[in-house]
């Protein structure tokens, strides 16, 4: 079983992170979208692996879906300050739109994937400098901050 998990801002992956409104960023997320189910093509796994695609999913805002839990919310005391004349100040919290895709793969023959090139997620969507990535491989665990130059990561 190989496991990847993408977790990226929407800004890099469709340019924008408010919800969609207008007809051409609704085509921008719908065209990420469709390139994000094609997980195959989009992390070029050795063809000699013979990996299939055995779970994914797909969550954002962007897509319709509900906003995960916030983990930085530990209390609500500054939602009660006031502006000095005593009508409440309200503090706008802007969530920045995130897009977190989570695939699972089978592998039928596992000792083929001593790589994972990252090519492919960089010229797909170019707006990606830098991919912070933690991998835990047969060698043990590392990480590497991949570029659209040094995209390739050895197990």
């Amino acid at each position: 079983t190989l496991e990847l998990e993408l977790e990226s801002p929407a800004m890099n992956l469709v340019g924008f992170e408010h919800l969609a409104t207008t007809a051409a960023d609704k085509a921008k997320v719908a065209a990420a979208r469709k390139q994000l189910e094609n997980p195959l093509a989009l992390f070029n796994l050795p063809k000699a692996a013979g990996c299939v695609v055995s779970t994914q999913e797909l969550n954002s805002p962007l897509f319709g879906d509900k906003p995960e839990a916030d983990h930085d919310d530990d209390d609500d005391a500054d939602d009660h300050a006031t502006d000095g004349k005593g009508a409440a100040a309200h503090e706008h919290h802007h969530d920045h739109s995130e897009i977190h895709a989570h695939y699972q793969f089978t592998c039928a023959t596992p000792t083929a994937l001593s790589n994972l090139d990252l090519t492919q997620v960089f010229k797909t969507f170019p707006a990606t400098k830098k991919i912070q990535v933690q991998l835990i491989g047969p060698s043990g665990q590392q990480g590497v901050d991949a570029t659209a130059t040094a995209a390739t990561l050895k197990f």
